[in-house]
């Protein structure tokens, strides 16, 4: 059993069954040249995530790119609009308050209220989705910014 409590010598590999998750990929530029292997053995799927990959790229460069092998999607922080959708703002609400912008009228007193309360939340809390859950979950300021403090980026 290793340090995760996992007992790896009773894993199951089981084909087109099996996903393989390597985290923090830019760690090991290595791993991403391995990439290629796995898409021609195609046993398993891969995914890979890598946090800090656009703040830090691969540091060293694998010494093969995986050209062909590899689709990139980039995923950014909520914005203020999936902010409100997280906290159970309509759609309704959403274009209501849009159109009021759009024709410079005034938005209902209660609604323009409720959106203010949630900017100041966003601009607190942030748009990263595990810190919003967070927020959503305990609506502890507390606990924010500790999860906050947990994903400062390392040199």
């Amino acid at each position: 059993m290793d340090d995760f409590g996992i007992a790896w010598e009773k894993a199951v590999f089981e084909k087109d069954r099996t996903i393989l998750i390597f985290d923090e990929i830019q760690e090991c530029p290595e791993a991403r040249t391995a990439l290629k292997f796995f898409q021609i053995d195609g046993r398993y799927d891969v995914v890979c995530t890598g946090s800090l990959l656009g703040v830090k790229g691969y540091g060293k460069e694998p010494r093969s790119v995986p050209v062909g092998y590899e689709t990139v999607i980039n995923m950014y922080p909520l914005d203020f609009e999936e902010f409100l959708w997280a906290n159970h703002i309509t759609d309704s609400m959403v274009e209501l308050l849009k159109t009021c912008l759009q024709n410079e009228s005034p938005v209902p007193e209660a609604l323009h209220k409720r959106m203010k309360e949630l900017f100041l939340q966003y601009t607190c809390v942030g748009g990263m989705p595990d810190v919003v859950n967070i927020f959503l979950e305990s609506n502890r300021m507390d606990e924010v910014l500790k999860a906050q403090r947990n994903m400062r980026i390392v040199p």
